[in-house]
């Protein structure tokens, strides 16, 4: 019976919803007691850890606003364009460089008679509540202005525009880039509705492989809400039980 306890719990790595191998062992044993056990139906609920899961889920959630802002950019030159444009690691890395002297230069720049000039979140560097020493018209109008992904091309505003872009990233070239990293994930808003997304994936997936392992009818796996019970915080699993 030890066996079945090991069985009930299909554990994840932080922010993953893809069952690592062990775990598609203890599923490959599941689906075979279900195929030769056919009066057996499965629920299956997926859990999330509120701690553990964010880190990974905030830095998610920034690449994507980082693409969707390159996207965006392209799309104004090449408004026909249909497909999705990737975002390389070294235009993230020079996002989060730009991004990180943007959001300290903020908040210094935040009057202690107002502590809530500048937002909590990332929508401290949305349009309209980035307030830059020179631009009022929102941050990301700011970073297109630096134009972040034409590095070794001068912009439209000329030399003094580019150095503006430059210095910039040197004003804090001592800090690491995962520090930098970091502190925008900190201020990247991860709402509950991600936190769900994430059980429904992960349980969807196990659902999914079971189907297609076993042979199984859809009928027989159910997936159902997360009960309100175990840690405190969640976990980082899909709970599994024979009904």
């Amino acid at each position: 019976r030890g066996g079945g306890e090991e069985l009930s719990v299909i554990a994840f790595e932080p922010g993953s919803a893809a069952p690592s191998e062990s775990e598609m062992q203890k599923l490959d044993t599941l689906a075979k007691v279900l195929m030769e056990r056919p009066g057996l139906n499965l629920e299956i609920s997926g859990q999330a850890d509120p701690e553990e899961d964010r880190p990974p889920l905030a830095k998610a959630k920034l690449r994507h606003f980082f693409q969707q802002q390159k996207l965006k950019a392209v799309k104004t030159k090449n408004p026909s364009l249909e497909e999705d444009i990737p975002l390389q690691d070294q235009e993230y890395e020079r996002m989060v460089r730009l991004a990180y002297a943007a959001l300290v230069k903020a908040e210094e720049q935040r009057s202690p008679s107002s502590p809530n000039a500048v937002p909590s979140g990332l929508s401290a560097l949305s349009d309209d509540a980035f307030q830059g020493p020179e631009q009022k018209s929102g941050f990301w109008d700011f970073l297109s202005r630096l134009n972040p992904f034409k590095s070794g091309r001068a912009s439209k505003k000329g030399p003094a525009q580019s150095a503006s872009r430059e210095d910039s990233e040197a004003d804090f070239s001592g800090v690491p880039l995962a520090d930098m990293e970091q502190r925008l994930m900190e201020r990247q808003e991860v709402t509950e509705e991600d936190f769900n997304a994430l059980k429904r994936e992960r349980a969807q997936n196990v659902q999914s492989y079971l189907l297609k392992k076993g042979d199984l009818p859809a009928e027989r796996l159910f997936i159902v809400a997360p009960k309100a019970e175990g840690r405190a915080g969640g976990d980082r699993t899909a709970t599994l039980a024979l009904k």
